[in-house]
């Protein structure tokens, strides 16, 4: 995105982590937010943010900044396990999904049972571990494992957890649109997310 910060973009009257928020508020008491050092964390207008949504925002140093989502993922979750409350379940998402869905967090959640430590989509052939739901715990000692074994690929995250992939039957049979993994990576795909917001 030449540089922009892809959550802070513009989108349908608000940003696109005001949007993803207020969705994620349907099932989640509080959001974390993990960003570089170098963030310019003003243009995310997390007050805002966190008046829309209706929970606290909080913001976390990305300490693994140079590993990829792993670092983000891990920083979260550090914060969380530190909790007294900490949360049984966590729900993932990029920064840069303006279609995430609360009925699509709500099928996954349905899916997190004994034998699953995570529900993915899978959708058009791809998996989308970043718009996805976990055990907290579970995930929190794939992505230290991850971490220690120097290996930072979301293939291998998902390698260390029992998965519950829902795929493209699943979210027709729901009806729910699969749009909601579409992550805006480029001027190209922005301008198609605003076009799409249109319909």
């Amino acid at each position: 995105m030449g540089g922009k910060l892809k959550a802070a973009l513009p989108y349908a009257g608000t940003t696109v982590l005001e949007r993803i928020a207020v969705t994620m508020a349907e099932h989640c008491r509080h959001i974390y937010v993990a960003v570089a050092a170098d963030t310019p964390v003003a243009l995310l207008r997390i007050e805002e943010t966190e008046q829309s949504a209706g929970v606290p925002i909080l913001v976390r140093v990305d300490q693994h900044a140079a590993i990829g989502p792993l670092g983000g993922i891990f920083t979260a979750l550090r914060s969380e396990a530190q909790r007294a409350d900490c949360a049984h379940t966590v729900w993932v998402s990029a920064g840069d999904m303006p279609f995430v869905s609360s009925a699509a967090a709500a099928l996954m959640l349905a899916h997190i049972r004994n034998e699953v430590d995570a529900a993915v989509p899978h959708v058009d052939g791809r998996k989308q571990p970043l718009q996805a739901i976990y055990r907290t715990q579970a995930l929190y000692r794939a992505v230290a494992a991850c971490i220690d074994g120097d290996d930072h690929s979301m293939r291998k995250l998902l390698s260390q957890l029992r998965v519950a992939y829902l795929d493209d039957a699943a979210w027709e049979a729901a009806g729910i649109d699969r749009r909601f993994v579409y992550n805006v990576n480029t001027p190209r795909d922005y301008t198609r997310a605003l076009e799409e917001e249109g319909r």
